[in-house]
């Protein structure tokens, strides 16, 4: 059940990918959870800059959800899971007119000059990462309680950690306050 919400899920992000997206798998009214606290994470096994990432995670949505009333410990009514799925993506881009699938078929400018060898140099490629980040909600019996997504692309000038921090900001944003 839990890779069919998943597969759903990205289809429709990709679909409008700059939205958050949420839902509740439950009805919203019958969501009266006051503690959370999260699912138990092998760290011994991650890197220095992961390690780092993954405490930043933890303690922006811990932030978020004590700022919505909700109550940090353990054990508790409801657990938080979070992913970050990404991918590569690459983009060819050029500054002096070729276009590959130009309609004069060599895809070269039209208006050659003694300039012709420079301007041919001038193409580069742009490296992104593409992908999804997942905050999960579950009850003490790990039934899925709500789930919010957002969509993001970085280049290599990104601020990761701002990034994170906005997103899940966003995210959470569509979670029932406790207030």
């Amino acid at each position: 059940m839990r890779s069919i919400i998943y597969i759903l899920t990205i289809l429709f992000i990709s679909a409008c990918a700059p939205k958050t997206l949420s839902f509740y798998v439950m009805d919203e009214s019958n969501i009266n959870y006051t503690t959370f606290s999260f699912y138990a994470r092998d760290r011994q096994n991650l890197i220095e800059q992961k390690a780092k990432l993954d405490s930043l995670i933890e303690n922006v949505i811990t932030s978020q959800l004590l700022n919505k009333g909700y109550t940090h410990t353990s054990p508790s009514e409801m657990y938080v899971s979070y992913k970050i799925m990404t991918d590569k993506t690459y983009k060819n881009q050029n500054s002096n007119g070729y276009d590959p699938s130009a309609p004069n078929g060599v895809g070269y400018p039209r208006n050659y000059s003694s300039n012709y060898n420079n301007q041919m140099n001038n193409n580069y490629v742009v490296e992104r990462k593409e992908g999804v980040f997942m905050i999960d909600l579950y009850d003490n019996n790990d039934k899925l309680i709500w789930q919010g997504t957002k969509a993001y692309k970085v280049g290599k000038s990104t601020d990761i950690r701002a990034l994170l921090i906005s997103h899940i900001g966003l995210i959470l944003a569509d979670f029932k306050s406790n207030l």
